[in-house]
């Protein structure tokens, strides 16, 4: 309960939901809205819960496979860089929604720089402190598609239906 790691916890899961707010606005050539707080609050909730998800499936691996220490160093790793990213998104979604020309161009910008930023920090978790029992081929294809891929494919996919609104409908 270090007050740093809370502080840093706190902005990240303000600031992403809020770039991918803007994104998704961005993308349909549009301005965030007084009702939007249901959507941010909506984005918020689900990555929590799918990176809670992520966290508590490796933590079950790791003692499965008798290496929790090492899987306990590579969830604090990856959240420890990805969590360094939202203060690049502030200023971003300052930029975002006040600049003159801002439109679906910066959605991508904003997008790319999360995605590349979320894989940076997979990646250096996995090289750094990843466990043994990961690195050999086809554990390590097993864990990028069962932890990594799927679980956002599947809030993907499936966010239209649950939450009645997509990019150009939000």
């Amino acid at each position: 309960l270090d007050l740093f790691l809370i502080f840093r916890d706190l902005i990240f899961f303000g600031t992403i939901p809020l770039s991918i707010l803007i994104a998704l606005r961005l993308l349909g050539n549009e301005s965030i809205q007084a009702s939007d707080w249901v959507n941010y609050i909506a984005i918020l909730a689900t990555v929590w819960i799918v990176m809670s998800i992520q966290k508590g499936t490796l933590l079950v691996l790791g003692w499965t496979f008798q290496s929790l220490n090492d899987v306990r160093n590579m969830i604090y790793t990856r959240s420890f860089s990805v969590r360094w990213i939202s203060f690049v998104m502030l200023p971003l979604n300052f930029l975002a929604l006040f600049a003159a020309r801002s439109g679906p161009w910066m959605a991508y910008v904003v997008l790319i720089i999360l995605t590349v930023s979320y894989l940076f920090s997979v990646f250096r978790s996995i090289r750094t402190n990843g466990p043994k029992f990961l690195m050999r081929p086809g554990l390590l294809f097993y864990y990028f598609c069962g932890l990594e891929i799927l679980p956002w494919l599947v809030v993907f996919s499936h966010w239209e239906d649950l939450w009645r609104w997509s990019a150009f409908s939000v």
